[in-house]
């Protein structure tokens, strides 16, 4: 039968008996994986994962896992995570809504890493990066809409101008006319 160690000095029966000793602190693990869009850009996610093995399952971890869980069970779930939220989403979405989805890939680390035994404190994407040709697209893209506004704006001005002149000339023209009517009638 394997008991946890509560802390301190345990005598062991040499070649019948071994201590394996699992970390059960909160560790960070800072990673990047890739990850493809729903229309199929590829992105690279950087990460940091703070995470810790619950002492209450340390030993039923040990006995169905090994001493590699964190490679085994947390790996796994993350990539899972970031794959399954990051495939919900076009890319331009993702450059847009970086902090939803950064919320939704650790909810779901969240819900999926507890039922494992593993705590998670805290997750943040650090960064996302596309590939050049697709970050290229998207500036231009957003220099083109700001063109775009910077001509609707120039034609909103053009047209203010022309009513301007037009009430100018308008005004003009009465003037003219009352001018004309009041030299009339005084001759």
């Amino acid at each position: 039968s394997v008991e946890p160690l509560s802390p301190g000095l345990h005598w062991t029966i040499p070649f019948v008996q071994d201590i394996v000793e699992i970390n059960v602190q909160t560790q960070k693990w800072d990673a990047k994986t890739s990850a493809y869009t729903k229309d199929v850009q590829q992105a690279e996610v950087e990460f940091t994962l703070n995470y810790g093995l619950d002492s209450r399952v340390a030993v039923n971890t040990f006995v169905t896992v090994g001493t590699e869980w964190q490679s085994k069970l947390v790996g796994q779930v993350v990539s899972e995570s970031i794959e399954g939220v990051f495939g919900q989403y076009n890319a331009v979405d993702i450059v847009a809504r970086r902090e939803e989805v950064a919320r939704k890939i650790e909810s779901s680390i969240r819900g999926k890493l507890p039922t494992r035994g593993v705590s998670v404190p805290d997750f943040q994407v650090r960064n996302i990066d596309f590939a050049a040709a697709f970050e290229k697209s998207v500036e231009a893209k957003v220099i083109a809409e700001q063109d775009a506004i910077r001509e609707k704006n120039q034609t909103v001005q053009i047209e203010e101008q022309a009513r301007q002149k037009v009430a100018t000339a308008k005004g003009d023209a009465e003037a003219t006319l009352l001018r004309a009517k009041s030299e009339a009638e005084s001759i």
